[in-house]
């Protein structure tokens, strides 16, 4: 797994404004200090704008860190400029779904849960495509396979040497909605009870007769990271945009109602049973 650019900015950010807080210097003071414009300063502290090198050591000297420390800052700093596999679909990457797939590239583990369609990183290129081409209604075919290739490369984390762990949620109505035909919704379905015996990836079936739970507002996503340095982020999701959730306290709560929704879904066992008995129908 190559070190992902957003991931370390998100964590560079992180260790400068722990350093700041611990000088008690405010960013104001920072900035006189390196001779950089406060904003810029604000913008190394939130994770939008990576320091240079010039500029990091300039920081590791006001702050009086030792050289080891310096150096993880330094190169924190060089792995952030670097460009992620995913800037190669910039052509077809809403800007605010950029920041998603660098945070998902790094992530060891993924918890998501949709109402009403088979969760991303489980798709199959028939029905990714006839989605994307379902919901994307001014894109071109170029774009639409273009989105199908990013989606599949994503896909790719499932069956890495480091294998990302998937735990997915799908609401019921997604085993019955025909999304590219009957043909195409069997291939899912079949591709659902094959990707199930992987063992880094637990799929679940939300019951329509579960009744009402806590995830009424649509698809939601966390993403867990092996290294403590990187907190917990949510990532919510729309047609036009997407919302990054990271309060410690915000994420706690819907790390308990992902707990509420793997409680309330059918088991993996009963799961496999429904997605036999749909294909059945089929």
């Amino acid at each position: 797994m190559e070190p992902s650019p957003v991931v370390r900015r998100r964590r560079l950010a992180q260790d400068l404004r722990n350093l700041r807080n611990d000088a008690g210097l405010t960013t104001q003071q920072v900035a006189d200090a390196v001779g950089r414009a406060q904003s810029l300063v604000s913008r190394w502290e939130a994770g939008k704008r990576t320091p240079s090198h010039g500029d990091v050591i300039a920081l590791a000297e006001l702050f009086g860190i030792d050289r080891d420390r310096r150096d993880r800052l330094t190169g924190l700093a060089r792995d952030a400029r670097r460009k992620g596999w995913w800037e190669t679909y910039v052509d077809v990457l809403p800007e605010w779904h950029e920041r998603y797939l660098g945070l998902e590239a790094e992530a060891s583990e993924v918890n998501t849960f949709e109402p009403d369609v088979i969760p991303g990183l489980l798709q199959t290129p028939d029905y990714a495509r006839a989605l994307t081409k379902a919901t994307l209604l001014r894109s071109t075919p170029e774009e639409i396979e273009r989105r199908v290739e990013l989606r599949l490369q994503r896909q790719q984390r499932l069956s890495d040497t480091a294998p990302l762990k998937l735990w997915a949620i799908a609401g019921e109505a997604s085993l019955y909605k025909k999304v590219g035909g009957t043909g195409v919704l069997k291939q899912q379905l079949e591709h659902l009870l094959k990707t199930a015996e992987w063992p880094n990836i637990t799929f679940q079936v939300m019951p329509l007769e579960a009744g009402a739970q806590p995830a009424t507002g649509g698809q939601v996503t966390i993403l867990r990271y092996s290294d403590a340095a990187d907190a917990d982020v949510v990532y919510l999701e729309s047609q036009h945009g997407g919302v990054y959730v990271e309060d410690l306290e915000a994420v706690s709560d819907y790390a308990l109602m992902m707990e509420h929704l793997r409680a309330h879904a059918a088991d993996p066992a009963t799961t496999l049973e429904l997605i036999h008995k749909r294909i059945g129908a089929l």
